[in-house]
């Protein structure tokens, strides 16, 4: 995770995100800690048959129109750890 962080940083990215099981409580704590956010947004996918939801999260480098109409238009939520 430092390496991804990292990477980020010394190539000029405005943003992280990545998606995390929405029963996956583990992970999500270990993202947070890493400064991630979780956006609010969900994506809804099929593994089979059986739907399953992901919570998009993010990790903002820097602030940028694109990245403060983002964090404007997120639905507000809170992972209780």
């Amino acid at each position: 995770m430092d390496f991804v962080i990292e990477y980020g940083t010394s190539n000029k990215y405005e943003m992280l995100w990545l998606g995390v099981w929405e029963h996956n409580i583990r992970a999500q704590k270990f993202y947070l800690k890493y400064g991630f956010e979780n956006s609010g947004y969900i994506h809804d996918f099929p593994i089979g048959t059986t739907p399953q939801t992901d919570w998009w999260f993010w990790k903002f480098y820097k602030f940028t129109i694109s990245t403060g109409i983002l964090r404007l238009c997120r639905t507000e939520f809170t992972v209780s750890p």
